[in-house]
C-alpha cells in the first residue's frame, strides 16, 4: 500500500471510466510558478492533448458574492493517469519525477488488482460451471431412472395387453369353431325312414332333431325379410358373424341348403365383364 500523494479517483473520459487525477491537484503538488488556467491550457496545446481522450472538463458553479450574479465559474479538468505521468515528467524537477513514479505505482497496484479480480472471476465461472455439469448429470441419471421405469411399465401393460388378446382371440377361435361345427352338414345324419314318392329335394332336408336350432332358423329369416337378394358372404359375415374365409365347402353348402328350404334359390350375376359371382333371390309366386 502506497501513500496517496495526490487524489486517484474515477471519471467518465470520451464515455470510459477511468482512473483520473484534478489537474488542479496535480498543479499544485508540482509547485508550478504559472497560474493554473495558464498552465493547463499551455500544456494540452504544446503536447496536443485531446478532451474527451486525455482528460475531460467539468464546469462548476461556486458561490462568489463579488461575481456577477453570485456566481463564478469554476472549470476543471480530470486527466488520464497516462497525460497526468507526462506533465509530471515534462516539469523536470523532483516533484515532478515523484508524480510520475506515484502514477506508474497506482497503475501497477490497479492492474494487479483487475488481474486479481478476474482470476476471482474465471475461478467463480468454473465452479458455476462444474457445479452445473454437475447438475446435468443428476438430471441426466434421473431422466434415465424415469425412462427405465416408465419403460418397464409399459413393457408390463404390453404384456397384459398381449395375453388379454390372446385370450380374446381363442374365444373368438372356440365360437367360430362352434358355429362351423354346427353348420357342417357331416354333423347330421339323413332319416332312416323310407324315401317319400315324391321326387326328392335337390337338398337334403335333416331330421328335426338333428336340424339347427330354432333361433338360428329365425334370425335368418328375420334377416332375409325384405331383401331381394344376398350372397352367402352377406349372410355368413352379417347373421353368423362368420369370417367367410373360416367356412368350408361343406358349411357353404349347408348354408345353401338352408336359404333353399326358405324358398330362395340360387342364380349367377354377372358383376363385372368376365366376372360372375353366386347370388340367392326368393322363388317367385
Amino acid at each position: 500500500m502506497i501513500n496517496p500523494l495526490i487524489s486517484i479517483r474515477e471519471s467518465l473520459i470520451g464515455g470510459v471510466p477511468q482512473q483520473s487525477v484534478n489537474a488542479r491537484e496535480l498543479h499544485a503538488f508540482l509547485q508550478s510558478k504559472q497560474e493554473f488556467t495558464h498552465w493547463i491550457k499551455g500544456r494540452i496545446k504544446q503536447y496536443a492533448f485531446a478532451q474527451d481522450i486525455d482528460f475531460c472538463v467539468i464546469d462548476n458553479f461556486i458561490n462568489d458574492a463579488s461575481a456577477f450574479g453570485g456566481k463564478r465559474k469554476h472549470t476543471d479538468y480530470h486527466l488520464t493517469l497516462d497525460m497526468a505521468k507526462e506533465l509530471s515528467m515534462v516539469e523536470r524537477n523532483a516533484k515532478g519525477r515523484q508524480a510520475r513514479r506515484y502514477f506508474i505505482d497506482c497503475e501497477r497496484i490497479a492492474k494487479a488488482a483487475s488481474e486479481s479480480h478476474t482470476t476471482r472471476d474465471d475461478t467463480f465461472q468454473v465452479s458455476q460451471e462444474e457445479q452445473a455439469t454437475a447438475a446435468c448429470l443428476r438430471h441426466g441419471t434421473d431422466i434415465e431412472t424415469h425412462l427405465t421405469q416408465a419403460v418397464d411399465h409399459l413393457s408390463g401393460a404390453l404384456h397384459n395387453l398381449t395375453e388379454a388378446l390372446q385370450q380374446a382371440q381363442g374365444r373368438k377361435r372356440e365360437h367360430l369353431s362352434h358355429l362351423v361345427h354346427r353348420l357342417n352338414p357331416t354333423n347330421l345324419q339323413p332319416s332312416t325312414a323310407s324315401p317319400p314318392s315324391s321326387p326328392p329335394p335337390s337338398c337334403y332336408t335333416p331330421e328335426p332333431e338333428n336340424a339347427l336350432s330354432e333361433s338360428m332358423q329365425e334370425k335368418l329369416a328375420a334377416w332375409l325379410h325384405g331383401r331381394s337378394r344376398c350372397t352367402l358372404y352377406e349372410v355368413c359375415l352379417e347373421v353368423f358373424g362368420i369370417p367367410p374365409e373360416d367356412l368350408n365347402r361343406a358349411g357353404q353348402t349347408r348354408l345353401g341348403c338352408m336359404l333353399k328350404a326358405l324358398g330362395w334359390v340360387s342364380q349367377r350375376e354377372t358383376v363385372a365383364p368376365n366376372q360372375r359371382v353366386k347370388v340367392y333371390r326368393p322363388v317367385e309366386g
